[in-house]
């Protein structure tokens, strides 16, 4: 199958991640936090891991994959990264928000996953979940208009209803839930006018989650 015109490309200039975090930054400001994932964008501008550096207490990032973990150790020796699989981790520690942003739909083991967030929150914590939204028009538009390309490491879609469900079944509170903007180029900008006139969770290309222990 094709890709869609109108669908943006997965090389990722950074600005779509800063406009992601400028709409998170409160959640960091002042706190003690932990990155699952951290590694996604760290050649780029604009890595979400560094912005949090900036914002937080203190920070511990954790990520699989260790060719890219011993690189930022050299590049950035100030920031503690650390292997980590989210599926099943333990730093040994407790953290005021835990950020896994745009990780769950890679995840093949949400018992695992959440787990181990409950092991590692504080109480009164929170852990911030980013993801595709499943039920953006985008979608249908990609389809109609060349085919919808996913991203060959996603193993599931989530909307709002379904990850609030999935949070709660493995024995969190939803705190807040909200649709996130993206930024738009070229073309897309004509379409997202459009869009402007639709509900968030229709235009909103990014699903946000937070919750605390139950």
């Amino acid at each position: 199958m094709g890709k869609s015109l109108l669908q943006p490309k997965w090389r990722n200039r950074g600005v779509s991640t800063l406009k992601r975090f400028n709409q998170l930054e409160k959640y960091f400001e002042g706190k003690k936090v932990l990155d699952v994932g951290c590694v996604v964008g760290y050649r780029k501008p604009n890595w979400i891991h560094g912005l949090i550096a900036k914002k937080a207490s203190s920070l511990v990032g954790i990520d699989i994959d260790k060719p890219a973990l011993e690189e930022i150790k050299s590049t950035y020796p100030n920031l503690d990264v650390r292997y980590g699989d989210a599926r099943n981790f333990d730093v040994n520690d407790t953290f005021d928000v835990i950020h896994a942003g745009e990780l769950i739909e890679h995840i093949d083991n949400f018992e695992g996953f959440f787990n181990s967030i409950k092991k590692h929150l504080k109480p009164g914590g929170i852990v911030l979940i980013t993801t595709p939204n499943k039920e953006t028009i985008n979608q249908f538009f990609y389809n109609l208009t060349g085919g919808l390309q996913v991203n060959s490491e996603h193993v599931c879609w989530f909307c709002d209803k379904t990850l609030v469900a999935l949070v709660e079944r493995n024995g969190m509170k939803v705190s807040e839930v909200k649709f996130l903007n993206q930024p738009t180029f070229g073309i897309r900008k004509v379409f997202r006018a459009l869009l402007g006139l639709l509900p968030d969770r229709l235009s909103h290309g990014t699903l946000f989650v937070s919750a605390k222990l139950a």
